[in-house]
Order: C-alpha cells, then structure tokens, then sequence
C-alpha cells in the first residue's frame, strides 16, 4: 500500500493544499489516517513533493532532501500519525518498500524505525533506533524492508527516519513510492 499523495484520484481523502508534507494512507475498510514528512537540518521542515527530471516509470514527483556542511548530517522522516505523533501498530503489514536514488560521496543511506519513545527526526537517532544500512546510487533502486530484518519483536512505529549526509557530506537524497508492504492482502 503506497502512502504517499502522490496518487491522487485513487479514493484517498485529499491533504489540505497548505500541508506540503501530508497525505493519507490506510483503506476505506480499515480507516484512514494522516501522516507528514519532514527534514530535520538546523531545524524541522515539511517536505512537500518534488519534480523528478525525467519522471521515473510515470512517477513525476518525489520527496527530497538535499544539501551540504551539515555535521551531524540530515534526517527525512515519515510521520505515521499526523500531529499526534503516536505510534501506530503495523503488525497487519509485512515491511516498508520503497523507491531512492542518492547523489553523495558514500552512498550511505541509514533507515531506521522508531516507536516514539525517542524523539522523532532527532539527528543522532541513527545510533538509537533499530536501524539497517543501505548503499543507494544515483539511479533510482528499488528497496524493500522487511520489518524483520530491523530486529523488532513490536511492531508499533511512530515514524520511519532516513539518516544520510553525515559529516558535512554534500547529498541530494530522493525517495518515491514509500510503501508498508503485505505478506498478503493490505488491511
């Protein structure tokens, strides 16, 4: 089940036009709730959609985060349960998949989960948080997750956090079509 809004027209309740980040995501059957994505640099911003030049398969827009000379480096963060920030129980759900491409010297791109018990988007989560490390390049790659391999026996998450640009790298991180994936069919 794809969570962003990105796909309007598909029976999603539509995000108010001045909440760049938000979007909804669940299921007529099993309810719908509100989310948000942000950046966390010097401080917390909403991260609305981007452009993407060319499209990638027919998708035109992505989130992003993008800069350089952050020290401690950059987090973009999905925000499950929008203002609330509570954890929300995705035992129904299998893992997260997603679309990125990352331009940096390292490639390095951090994934972490967080129930909420630490702060969200906070810039040293990645040493905190259970958390798996990838290597993304700068050609779209498909990623899935399962929440397996996080090592988590609870499946409550607040918000899904990418950690990259660490030690003042230079970065332009894109991530499409973020996703909680099914073993079988989506609650």
């Amino acid at each position: 089940m794809t969570i962003d809004n990105e796909h309007a027209g598909d029976g999603r309740p539509v995000p108010p036009p001045n909440a760049p980040g938000a979007f909804f995501w669940g299921s007529d059957s099993a309810g719908w709730r509100i989310g948000n994505w942000f950046v966390t640099s010097d401080k917390v911003h909403d991260v609305g959609l981007s452009p993407i030049d060319p499209p990638r398969a027919g998708s035109t827009e992505a989130r992003r985060a993008s800069g350089q000379g952050y020290a401690s480096g950059v987090v973009l963060w999905v925000q499950l349960n929008h203002p609330q920030g509570r954890a929300v129980d995705l035992s129904a759900y299998s893992g997260i998949a997603f679309w990125a491409r990352l331009k940096s010297a390292t490639s390095a791109v951090v994934v972490s989960l967080n129930d909420g018990s630490r702060a969200s988007g906070a810039l040293d989560g990645r040493s905190t948080l259970p958390s798996v490390s990838l290597t993304a390049g700068d050609t779209w790659q498909q990623f899935t997750l399962p929440f397996d391999t996080f090592g988590l026996s609870d499946l409550k998450i607040a918000t899904v956090e990418f950690f990259i640009g660490d030690k003042g790298e230079t970065f332009d991180l894109w991530v499409d079509d973020f996703a909680l994936t099914c073993s079988g069919a989506c609650p």
